[in-house]
């Protein structure tokens, strides 16, 4: 009997152990973002086998590489409505977060933030205040909720450089396809 009890007390742990999934691509993706910023459009992208190296100029401004890498680089972007007929209003930022290969859930806050290299970029007519950053203050989470679907959370500040993003909240479906 003892036998018996055991092997249902097992079955039940096992039953009832959450499953976890793992980030696994196999084409890029790129959507409308559920993160949508007054006087503009952002977009969400996971793409398979890169990671965004930060670089700098010999006047030392920030720019990204994308290099072949093992898991995934999401990508969101934010760009300004600009005035018509106006040639130096455009305004954009771009968020770069890698994910690890087999990625299934992390959270991470200030100094573990490197962990996902997460990178910041400004782009409009500021001197002095454009170029890529490593984001250094905030809290990221994400999870693969299912197979199909990874949801993603980033509260983040900058120092270095103001900025209209400050909060992404993504749920990506990683089956995604215009036609729907």
């Amino acid at each position: 009997m003892k036998i018996f009890t055991a092997a249902i007390f097992l079955y039940f742990c096992y039953a009832c152990t959450p499953q976890k999934y793992v980030l696994n691509l196999t084409e890029t993706i790129h959507m409308p973002s559920n993160t949508q910023i007054k006087d503009g459009y952002s977009t969400v992208s996971v793409i398979q086998h890169k990671k965004a190296v930060l670089k700098k100029d010999k006047f030392g401004i920030g720019y990204v590489t994308l290099e072949n890498a093992e898991g995934s680089l999401v990508k969101f972007e934010y760009k300004k409505q600009a005035p018509q007929n106006t040639a130096d209003a455009h305004y954009s930022e771009i968020i770069y977060i890698h994910l690890a290969k087999d990625f299934s859930e992390f959270k991470l806050h200030d100094t573990t933030l490197q962990q996902a290299q997460i990178l910041f970029g400004r782009f409009c007519y500021c001197k002095g205040k454009t170029g890529f950053y490593k984001v250094e203050q905030g809290e990221l989470s994400a999870k693969m909720w299912s197979k199909n679907n990874l949801v993603l959370v980033l509260n983040f500040s900058m120092k270095q450089v103001p900025h209209l993003i400050s909060s992404i909240q993504e749920s990506i479906d990683l089956k995604y396809t215009k036609n729907k």
